[in-house]
C-alpha cells in the first residue's frame, strides 16, 4: 500500500474543546460527535489539547462536564491523534504507550528549550519562557542554546546541532 497524500485543503484540523469559556454541560458528547465527522473527511491528523487549559482567562474549569482527552478524541476519531498540554517527557511517553495519541507535541517547552538534546541526556529543562519571548526578536535565542550541560561536556552550538 502506498502513502496516502492529502490535497493541501485537507491537511489537518486542531480542535479546542478543552476551554473553561465553553459552559455546556453537554461539551463531551458534542465534541466526540465532532471528531467523529472530521475523520470522515481524510484528515491527515488531529491535534487536541488535553484536559483543561491551564493558563490566561480559562485557568479554571468551569464544573459544567468533565475535561475532554486525548482518549475521547483517539476512540471518535480513527486516525492520528496529535496530543499537547504542556506534558513532561515521561507523561508524554505515557501517552503514547497508552495508545491514547499517536504524537506528542511540546510547544512551549520546545521554544523554551533544546529539548530533544535534554531529553536524550536526561538533562534539566530551562523553565518555560514568557510569551514575550515569542515575538519579541530582542530576546533572541536566549535560555535556548547556552545551556550550561553543553558547555560542561565541551560541545559548540554547531555540535549540538548534529546531536
Amino acid at each position: 500500500m502506498g502513502r496516502q497524500s492529502h490535497p493541501s485543503f485537507h491537511v489537518s484540523n486542531e480542535v479546542v474543546s478543552c476551554s473553561a469559556t465553553l459552559y455546556e454541560t453537554d461539551n463531551a458528547k458534542m465534541f466526540a460527535y465532532v471528531y467523529e465527522r472530521l475523520a470522515e473527511h481524510g484528515l491527515a491528523y488531529l491535534a487536541i489539547l488535553d484536559g483543561w487549559v491551564s493558563v490566561g482567562a480559562d485557568a479554571e474549569n468551569h464544573g459544567k462536564c468533565r475535561p475532554l482527552t486525548t482518549f475521547d478524541a483517539k476512540k471518535a476519531f480513527k486516525g492520528i491523534v496529535i496530543a499537547n498540554k504542556g506534558y513532561s517527557r515521561d507523561i508524554g511517553e505515557d501517552v503514547l504507550r497508552s495508545g491514547s495519541a499517536d504524537l506528542v507535541g511540546f510547544s512551549r517547552m520546545f521554544m523554551a528549550n533544546d529539548l530533544v538534546v535534554r531529553f536524550k541526556h536526561d538533562w534539566p529543562l530551562t523553565p518555560l519562557m514568557d510569551y514575550e519571548y515569542f515575538w519579541d526578536p530582542a530576546k533572541g535565542d536566549e535560555g535556548y542554546t547556552h545551556t550550561e550541560q553543553l558547555q560542561a561536556v565541551g560541545i559548540s552550538y554547531m555540535q549540538f546541532l548534529d546531536l
